[in-house]
C-alpha cells in the first residue's frame, strides 16, 4: 500500500509538471517554408525546364510568330500607348532606380524587413540574366511581325522585364494585399501593380521585343520564386511580431 501510494504521488506530480510547462516548450513544427509552397515552386520549375527545352529545339518558333503576328494586328493607338506605357519602368535607366528607390522608401518608412526582401525579390532579374545566357536565343525577327524600336540586348529567352516586375511589383502586391502598408496607400498600390503585373507579360508580345514563350517561362519562373521569398518574409514577421516590424 505505501508503495503504490508513492507511485500515485509520483504520476501525480508528473501530470501537474506538464501541465504547468508552458507552451513555447513544446517542440514545434518548421514552418519556414510550407508544403504547398514547395509544390507551386517544384511545378513551375518543372513546367519552365520542359519550356525551355521545347525553346532550345525550336518546337515553338512557328507557334511564337503566329500568336505575335495576330496580337499586333491590333492596331489601336490607345491600346499601343498603354503597352508601350507598362513596358517603361522596365527600361533602363528607370529598371535600375525604381527597385532599389522602393527598397529604400520602405525602410525609411520603418518597413526595414519588407525594403530588404524587396531586394530579395528584385533578384529574380538577375536569375532571368542567368537563363540569358544559358539558352542564348535571339530576340524576335520576321517580316510577319513589328518590333518597336528600343534599347535592347541580343537575348531574348526569358523576358528580363516580367521577372523584374513579378519580382518586385508582385512582392509590393502582396505587402499592399497584406496590410503591410498604410491603408490610404495600400489600395492604390495594389491596382497599379495588379495592372503592371497582368499587362507587362502582353505589352512585350505586342511591340516586337519577346516571343510569347519567352513570356510565359518568365511568369513560370517568376512565381515560384516570388513564393519564396514572400513565405520567407512572412515567416521573419511572424517571429518578430512582438515588435510589428514589417
Amino acid at each position: 500500500m505505501a508503495v503504490s501510494s508513492v507511485n500515485a504521488q509520483r504520476i501525480a506530480a508528473s501530470g501537474t509538471s506538464m501541465e504547468a510547462s508552458p507552451p513555447s516548450a513544446q517542440p514545434q513544427a518548421n514552418t519556414l517554408f510550407h508544403r504547398s509552397d514547395l509544390l507551386v515552386a517544384a511545378g513551375a520549375a518543372t513546367v519552365f525546364t520542359l519550356l525551355t527545352a521545347h525553346v532550345r529545339w525550336k518546337r515553338t518558333d512557328q507557334l511564337d510568330e503566329k500568336i505575335m503576328a495576330s496580337f499586333q494586328r491590333l492596331r489601336w493607338k490607345p491600346f499601343a500607348r498603354l503597352m508601350w506605357l507598362l513596358s517603361w519602368p522596365g527600361f533602363s535607366p528607370q529598371s535600375r532606380l525604381l527597385p532599389p528607390g522602393i527598397a529604400a522608401v520602405l525602410w525609411l518608412s520603418g518597413r526595414r524587413r519588407a525594403g530588404i526582401y524587396t531586394f530579395a525579390a528584385w533578384g529574380a532579374s538577375f536569375l532571368g540574366r542567368a537563363f540569358k545566357l544559358a539558352v542564348r536565343r535571339p530576340r524576335p525577327s520576321s517580316q510577319r511581325i513589328t518590333i518597336v524600336p528600343a534599347k535592347l540586348d541580343g537575348l531574348s529567352f526569358p523576358s528580363g522585364h516580367v521577372l523584374a516586375y513579378i519580382g518586385v511589383y508582385g512582392f509590393l502586391h502582396l505587402l499592399a494585399r497584406s496590410d503591410h502598408l498604410p491603408e490610404p496607400l495600400a489600395k492604390p498600390v495594389r491596382w497599379i501593380t495588379l495592372l503592371m503585373l497582368l499587362g507587362v507579360g502582353p505589352s512585350r508580345i505586342y511591340e516586337g521585343h519577346h516571343w510569347p514563350s519567352d513570356v510565359a517561362a518568365s511568369y513560370l519562373l517568376g512565381l515560384g520564386y516570388l513564393r519564396l521569398v514572400w513565405r520567407h518574409y512572412l515567416a521573419g514577421v511572424s517571429r518578430s511580431a512582438p515588435s510589428r516590424e514589417a
